[in-house]
């Protein structure tokens, strides 16, 4: 340890002014993407590889290499909606609900799907309210499941539906109980896409916790929500980084069926990289 404190220094002691440059060039690049929200980890990533390939990291090479990451996630990350059962799990206040119906809206109302909701969210009286809403102004029937019991029965009830959206209780990722009983109803429920819900306004940590503790999921399309209320963007490519796939929505608002746009990598890469 000792000896390479040492050879650091006697390095830094010799730098010529094109290194300190270069070194200079690369921690404003660093800074530059982590002001916009990226960690510190994947930001010495994308400048590395930005340097490494075309020996610097202006803006468009950075966007590249971006692209050329991420890429790889973009068709998995895609839901068609061939499913029966369309299910949304997530933290609390993440917006489960008002980003349930902005989808099932929009398949109503673009695609004439005769859509069905099922809510397990019978902890807040509200979120039943909100989509017992959402379910008079679509015409379309509204069960509630009180247990695990209920789920099947209900599920039946809404079975000449063509799709069914079925919305969960928003607890702490934390509570053990909770993710146990969430495990539980997903088995009982097949052909069906679980749809991971998480907010933007997050910070790094919790979104590792929140992506380790529902990690028993197999297979689950992401929504990212909130992205009016950060301006630290850069947590979207941590975020499909850390979860190893792309991003199906992103929302930016409470109206519905407005506010929701399919994720586009390309057109988000250049807003977030856009200088103000």
């Amino acid at each position: 340890m000792v000896i390479n404190h040492l050879n650091a220094k006697f390095s830094d002691a010799f730098k010529s002014e094109e290194d300190e440059e270069a070194e200079k060039s690369k921690n404003d690049s660093i800074k530059f993407l982590k002001d916009r929200g990226i960690s510190q980890e994947l930001a010495l990533q994308i400048v590395d590889k930005s340097i490494s390939s075309q020996g610097e990291a202006s803006v468009e090479i950075m966007s590249k290499v971006l692209e050329e990451k991420f890429n790889e996630y973009k068709i998995e990350g895609r839901s068609s909606f061939n499913k029966k059962y369309n299910v949304f799990v997530g933290p609390t206040g993440v917006g489960k609900t008002t980003t349930l119906a902005k989808i099932a809206s929009s398949l109503s109302i673009k695609e004439n799907k005769r859509i069905g909701f099922l809510t397990l969210d019978t902890y807040r009286i509200s979120a039943v309210e909100q989509l017992k809403t959402y379910a008079e102004i679509l015409n379309c029937p509204l069960e509630v499941a009180y247990d695990k019991n209920d789920i099947k029965d209900s599920l039946q009830r809404l079975d000449t539906r063509d799709t069914i959206f079925i919305d969960t209780a928003g607890r702490s990722h934390k509570n053990k109980k909770h993710m146990a009983e969430l495990k539980d109803m997903l088995s009982n429920i097949e052909d069906k896409e679980v749809f991971l819900v998480i907010g933007a306004n997050f910070n790094k940590e919790d979104i590792n916790e929140i992506l380790s503790n529902y990690s028993f999921i197999e297979n689950y399309h992401l929504i990212v929500t909130k992205l009016d209320e950060t301006s630290r963007l850069g947590l979207i490519f941590d975020i499909m980084n850390d979860a190893g796939k792309s991003i199906s929505y992103t929302t930016f608002g409470q109206n519905v069926p407005d506010d929701i746009e399919i994720f586009d990598l390309k057109g988000f890469i250049n807003e977030f990289l856009r200088e103000n």
